[in-house]
């Protein structure tokens, strides 16, 4: 008889969510990508805004960068606008760009790890669905994404239950949620809807949740405008707003009509089946796919929250089989380790190599021909500009040349002022004469409004730069601007 004298083999273990290292090998793969950035109109505004803060240690109450400013700037996202500021004074683009990837791995975190028990479909369902409902949120860097961040902590709470830790962890948020960005009212519905399903059931301890929810409300008046910020919201949040994401669904890309229908079909199974969603959860879905099919910016909020929501019946439902790994030999867990810190250091490179540079593309980007023909000038006045290329004309001529329009729009400008300036691009009699008024030295606009330049050219104007994107018409009276003729970078910010 031969004897096996080696020593035995410790016992697999049992386990029901993939091993840790699984996990830092998909994070590091991915990190590229979250980090990958993508300029949009408002980017130059809002890391200007920052840096200013940082300046002056005080939040803006009077716009020093547009000539036709007629209603009180309340800047709702001076806390974001801080954040981006510090991390470009620290690192230029790439610490704005690692910020974002911070926060959209922040994301991730809070969304999926509900789903760690879950079976490998559901599980990378809510991946595919996540990253197609949120693609546009997330590839720019706008104070949006902490809205997005504040639904799905906000969602994880509900579903976790409540308890007396709430009392100072939902004010809290809602707090910095006030100053980060105007979305806390979406928050704040879901609240008042989880408050009220909570108050009518016996077992709910009422005080809890009537303190929880008055407490929260109090803490968004914490905010350097108080209760003018509620009226500012109340004032400018509506479906009528003539921007792009503010239009109904049905305008929206195919994706996101996708993703939106595949939450409301995933919605009617879990509520038609056992085990049944929850009402209040149903609800909160419910009223955020409708908010999403109205205007098409609440659908990734609807995304973010449903997925949270439902990830408990999920997982219920579809649970993760039991996987046995065997314990690691230390010539194993040497290798792995090597090759964990050569995926890292190739995943470090490739981020600093995403994160060097924040493109700039699309059909709404500045001139930059026309924009650093503008820079290179010394005079000082008035520009009229189309609203797309305000900020970045802000950040690169102010304060020198003020803005007659950037895309603040109505948390600077009143609906009179928006129609005259539309008017004005049109040329129609309302616009000449406004534009008469404003009596700019220079006006730069998209290349396709002919009329405008005609008129321009033929009443006191001269047309000293004239592209395939934009013109600048130059007063009379002023020194000739001088077309760039140089290389114009793609990157922020400086196209």
């Amino acid at each position: 008889m031969i004897t096996d004298t080696s020593a035995p083999l410790r016992p697999p273990r049992d386990i029901t969510a993939p091993p840790w290292a699984m996990w830092a090998v998909v994070g590091l793969m991915v990190a590229p990508a979250l980090v990958k950035t993508a300029a949009d109109p408002d980017l130059w505004g809002h890391v200007r805004f920052g840096l200013d803060v940082l300046a002056t240690r005080a939040i803006p109450r009077v716009d020093p960068y547009s000539f036709t400013q007629d209603v009180p700037w309340i800047d709702h996202e001076w806390l974001s606008e801080l954040f981006m500021g510090v991390a470009f004074r620290t690192a230029g683009p790439a610490g704005v760009s690692i910020l974002k990837g911070v926060l959209v791995g922040v994301l991730l975190l809070v969304v999926l790890r509900p789903y760690k028990s879950a079976a490998a479909f559901p599980f990378g369902a809510a991946v595919v669905v996540l990253v197609a409902g949120t693609v546009r949120q997330v590839l720019s860097f706008r104070p949006q994404i902490w809205t997005v961040i504040g639904i799905a902590v906000l969602c994880r709470l509900f579903i976790k239950g409540p308890r007396r830790s709430w009392l100072v962890a939902v004010p809290l948020l809602f707090l910095l949620w006030a100053n980060l960005h105007g979305g806390w009212i979406v928050g704040a519905g879901l609240l008042a809807v989880w408050s009220a399903f909570q108050i009518v059931r016996p077992e709910a301890g009422r005080g809890l949740v009537v303190g929880v929810a008055g407490l929260s409300a109090l803490a968004t008046l914490v905010n350097p405008y108080g209760w003018n910020m509620w009226l500012f919201l109340a004032g400018t949040v509506r479906p009528t707003r003539a921007i792009t994401e503010w239009q109904p669904l049905i305008a929206a890309p195919l994706l996101v009509q996708i993703t939106w229908t595949a939450v409301l079909l995933t919605l009617l199974v879990l509520v038609t089946s056992k085990p049944r969603l929850r009402a209040d959860r149903a609800v909160m879905v419910c009223l955020l796919a409708y908010g999403g099919f109205r205007v098409q910016r609440v659908t990734p909020l609807c995304v973010v929250a449903a997925l949270v929501l439902m990830s408990p019946i999920i997982v219920e439902r579809w649970p993760a089989r039991v996987r046995r790994f065997a314990p690691l030999s230390r010539r194993e867990a040497r290798g792995l380790t090597l090759a964990a810190v050569v995926v890292a250091l190739i995943s470090g490179a490739a981020v600093l190599k995403a994160a060097s540079c924040i493109v700039v593309s699309g059909d709404w980007i500045p001139d930059g021909v026309a924009g650093r023909a503008l820079t290179a000038t010394d005079t000082s006045g008035r520009i009229v500009t189309y609203f797309a290329w305000g900020e970045y004309a802000i950040w690169h001529l102010a304060p020198r040349l003020r803005v007659s329009i950037d895309g603040r729009r109505e948390t600077v400008y009143s609906e009179a002022t928006l129609a005259r300036h539309d008017a004005l691009e049109a040329a129609t009699p309302e616009g000449i004469a406004y534009l008469q008024q404003l009596d700019p030295i220079y006006v730069w606009e998209p290349a396709r409004l002919t009329t405008l330049r005609d008129w321009l050219a033929a009443h006191g104007y001269r047309i000293d730069v004239l592209t395939d994107r934009s013109f600048v018409a130059v007063r009379a009276d002023q020194p000739v601007l001088r077309p760039f003729a140089g290389h114009v970078s793609a990157c922020f910010p400086d196209p």
